[in-house]
């Protein structure tokens, strides 16, 4: 194909559309397998054609929307990151190591002197052409210009790094000391207290891209390592002091990405690195569920009844969460003019003190002991077993929270 009628394919993509018109282009203009990653191997737009191809870090790549850290060490055993950017304008033929017979041809694609990302065609030797190095550094071209349009710039951090701490937060390396291998391994020292934090929105899509958000984070954010997913921004905070520490680096965070129409959320602070799962989904939970903020944040510890209640409505009805000697007082309250559940739930939320019970509710010690027997033979249950009573007790917690969300418990 001439020259010319490359740069034509690729002009009339960047001026129909963005990043996936030039993703056509390109397969148009080598038709040949291509992917698009940005600069931490996350997928730019979906690689034509998106099938499988007999490649395993091709096939894994498409079906991840990524490359896993797994991948991303390949490229780097065979010196591939330190090829491309060494020679960031010329194009590459992977033809030794790993990728004997797997050959393709990769360049990095730049804007302003930055590596945005990397662009690859799945090229057997048998159909690799001269003319191909220049298409490809003219595709990378117009990927560059469709990024910077579209503003889904890299997070700035370093590739292999980024998608360490990706798999990291998302807790896909096993072992302390597989995660101290890697940390020396790609300059990260996660060190003292940690918590979780992720940037996202609630209801409609917000105009800016989650990667721009991602770099705004990573550039204005100390001790913190950033992870860019399709629907938020996790980031890894570290070397914090304590609980007024993390709240201050939430603060930032809001301060960075309020503007821009996100939540932050954050998860209660913890040391084992191999948990950071598990506080990933606290922080999830709190943006999803969280209602209370606190200067801007939605801190889990501060929402965890309701986030719990919430996330757990949703694979069990809200009715069924309650312990059933809760609904069948309020029956009886609403048929019988009694005073059975503000009562018990008084009675409880006091500790079993009759005298604060009594207090809060103006009534004698014997209206009260009268009040508890009939509250125990109305609904069957017997208020001297402590398990039934915090069971009791969240219950009368779990009707408060999803009676703020309209619940009616009849």
């Amino acid at each position: 194909m001439k020259m010319s009628d490359v740069y034509e394919k690729l002009m009339d993509a960047l001026n129909s559309g963005g990043t996936e018109s030039v993703m056509k282009a390109v397969y148009d203009i080598f038709k040949m397998p291509v992917a698009a990653s940005d600069a931490s191997f996350k997928m730019l737009t979906p690689s034509y054609p998106f099938s499988p191809q007999g490649d395993d870090m091709w096939d894994d790549f498409m079906a991840n929307g990524g490359l896993h850290l797994d991948g991303v060490q390949i490229l780097d055993e065979n010196e591939v990151i330190r090829e491309v950017r060494a020679r960031k304008k010329s194009p590459i033929y992977l033809n030794w190591g790993y990728f004997v017979g797997h050959e393709r041809l990769t360049t990095a694609i730049t804007a302003r002197n930055e590596i945005l990302g990397y662009l690859a065609v799945l090229c057997p030797p048998k159909k690799y052409r001269k003319w191909h190095d220049a298409a490809i550094e003219a595709c990378a071209k117009a990927f560059g210009t469709a990024m910077l349009r579209e503003k889904t710039m890299s997070s700035g951090m370093d590739a292999v790094k980024n998608a360490f701490v990706r798999d990291l937060i998302h807790g896909k390396i096993g072992g302390v000391q597989e995660i101290e291998k890697m940390e020396r391994k790609y300059g990260l020292r996660v060190t003292g207290k940690l918590c979780i934090a992720e940037i996202s929105s609630r209801g409609e899509k917000k105009l800016s891209p989650l990667e721009y958000v991602g770099k705004v984070i990573a550039d204005n954010t100390k001790n913190a390592a950033v992870c860019v997913d399709e629907q938020c921004v996790d980031i890894l905070l570290y070397g914090l002091s304590g609980a007024k520490d993390m709240l201050r680096c939430g603060k930032e965070l809001v301060a960075a990405v309020q503007s821009l129409g996100f939540i932050c959320s954050m998860s209660g602070l913890f040391s084992d690195k191999e948990k950071c799962r598990l506080y990933l989904e606290q922080a999830s939970l709190a943006g999803r569920y969280g209602t209370n903020e606190n200067c801007g944040v939605l801190l889990y510890d501060e929402n965890i009844a309701e986030c719990v209640i919430r996330a757990a409505g949703e694979t069990v009805s809200g009715y069924n969460i309650i312990h059933g000697a809760v609904h069948a007082l309020k029956r009886l309250d609403q048929e019988n003019g009694t005073e059975y559940f503000k009562t018990l739930g008084t009675y409880l939320s006091c500790g079993k003190s009759p005298t604060d019970t009594c207090k809060k509710l103006g009534i004698h010690r014997n209206s009260l002991a009268y009040r508890l027997r009939k509250i125990e033979d109305a609904v069957s249950i017997d208020l001297s077993d402590p398990f039934l009573c915090a069971y009791l007790m969240m219950s009368f917690g779990f009707y408060d929270v999803l009676a703020g969300a309209g619940f009616e418990g009849k």
